[in-house]
């Protein structure tokens, strides 16, 4: 499996809600959920520090944790992210504004195996990699 060596910015403590398509207004629609990286860890059965070593984060959006998911390029650069707000439910995700979905993990996928498995989500992956499955 390729392992990229991305260098991955500081986070500060607390991200604002700008530039996050995450609706603000109760009276309209649902207010996002927490999600803490402690819990997203423990239900997919993960290590935190491989999570973290993926560039996987917890910070704050409209004052509540959140999962902050990176998606790489294959030069290894952050190309969009995705933030998890919820473990449940069918409201569970925001793209940062100006992210374009794409493959996830093509940064890891190691072209040289002659097998390579395209699951749903990035958890699927997540838990993939962590048996060094190729994904």
């Amino acid at each position: 499996m390729t392992n990229s060596a991305a260098s991955f910015a500081p986070i500060s403590p607390e991200e604002t809600a700008e530039g996050v398509n995450i609706p603000l207004d109760s009276s309209t629609t649902t207010q996002p959920q927490c999600c803490t990286l402690e819990e997203y860890a423990s239900i997919k059965k993960l290590q935190l520090s491989f999570l973290q070593s993926l560039g996987v984060v917890q910070i704050h959006l409209s004052g509540k944790p959140v999962v902050k998911i990176p998606y790489m390029g294959e030069d290894g650069e952050v190309k969009a992210v995705r933030f998890r707000i919820a473990n449940k439910g069918k409201d569970k995700f925001r793209w940062r504004k100006g992210s374009k979905p794409f493959l996830y993990g093509i940064n890891r996928l190691d072209r040289k195996q002659k097998n390579a498995f395209i699951v749903e989500g990035e958890s699927d992956c997540h838990v993939l990699w962590s048996y060094g499955i190729n994904a």
